[in-house]
């Protein structure tokens, strides 16, 4: 895949993905969520971490709100979609955005330690198990005490891949499948109870829920044929069911907090 290409689907990616309503929608239920973990008192801004930010949208997003935030991903062509936006941007205070991998997310990150690391709509699908069990190490080094790290996967399988009849193998890819085969990495799909036991050493489970259960996945938005009154309904079902923890695994995608011992 050459340089330009990557480029490329980087530009395309918030037109295909960010600013559609089904993400805009489950977006807004992580935002929802998250706001309710972080302090409410506007004075005490928290520092945050970002895995795998993509173009940007949440990091520009916690920075409005306040936050400290500095954003990392492995892909620079990501990263210079993300920093255009935060130039931008009319908020005087802005990300900082660096080009990272997991190995050296100690030596890129100051002394100073995070409240919260986060990383939304499949981050975390790019690593390993090793991976993972490195991941846990680091963030607990890097996290204050209590502190908490929360993060979106993408299931294999969601229920809205089991009713179509194309599912997550048919030509119509779901975005991180697409960003993963412009990247040149492999995805990796876990349950909720894997990521659990690999964290487990250094963490505790906070909360689980699904995202994207009753809302469409973005690549069959489509076949809804643009109907916002349904996607609305879909939405008020979506805010009443999708926070089951038992309903997690067969969402788009599934939200888990973990805590810091």
């Amino acid at each position: 895949m050459s340089v330009l290409a990557v480029d490329h689907f980087a530009t395309l990616f918030d037109e295909q993905f960010t600013h559609t309503n089904t993400t805009r929608l489950q977006r807004a239920r992580v935002w929802e969520y998250v706001q309710g973990i972080l302090p409410s008192d506007p004075d005490h801004s928290c520092r945050i971490l970002e895995l795998n930010c993509n173009t940007g949208e949440d990091a520009l997003y916690f920075t409005r709100l306040g936050h400290e935030v500095i954003a990392t991903d492995i892909s620079g062509s990501m990263l210079r979609v993300a920093q255009k936006k935060a130039e931008a941007s009319k908020f005087p205070e802005k990300p900082e955005f660096r080009l990272s991998k997991l190995n050296k997310l100690g030596k890129d990150a100051s002394s100073q330690r995070f409240d919260l690391v986060f990383s939304n709509f499949g981050g975390l699908n790019y690593f390993s198990p090793e991976e993972i069990q490195l991941l846990c190490t680091r963030m607990s080094e890097m996290l204050k005490p209590d502190g908490r790290m929360v993060f979106v996967l993408k299931n294999k399988k969601g229920i809205w891949d089991h009713l179509s009849s194309g599912g997550v193998g048919s030509k119509d890819k779901h975005p991180l499948a697409q960003a993963a085969e412009h990247s040149g990495k492999q995805l990796w799909y876990y349950k909720p109870d894997e990521i659990i036991r690999l964290f487990a050493l250094c963490f505790d489970k906070v909360h689980q829920q699904a995202i994207g259960l009753t809302l469409p996945p973005v690549h069959q938005e489509e076949k809804m044929g643009g109907k916002r009154r349904l996607l609305n309904r879909l939405k008020r079902w979506e805010n009443k069911l999708g926070q089951l923890p038992s309903l997690a695994s067969i969402g788009d995608h599934y939200l888990i907090d973990l805590k810091r011992r």
